[in-house]
C-alpha cells in the first residue's frame, strides 16, 4: 500500500518520540505482532505510516485509562 498525501511516513526518531518507547521495545513488539511494521525505503532505511502509528496509539489509550 502506497502512502497517500495525508499519510506521511515517519522516521524512527519521530516514532520513538510519539510512542515514548525505546528502539529495542519497538522492534521486539514488531516481532511479537504488537506494533505495526515499518515500510522499507531501502536496505537500511525504514519509516512508519502516520495512520499505523495513530491507530496503534488509539488502541493503547483504553489500556492506559483502565490501568
Amino acid at each position: 500500500m502506497m502512502p497517500t498525501g495525508t499519510d506521511r511516513l515517519l522516521p524512527l526518531p519521530v516514532v520513538l518520540h510519539m510512542t515514548s518507547l525505546s528502539k529495542s521495545k519497538i522492534y521486539a513488539d514488531i516481532r511479537a505482532n504488537r506494533f505495526p511494521p515499518p515500510v522499507k525505503l531501502g536496505p537500511k532505511k525504514s519509516a512508519w505510516r502516520t495512520s499505523d502509528i495513530q491507530k496503534w496509539l488509539a488502541g493503547r489509550a483504553p489500556a492506559r485509562i483502565a490501568a
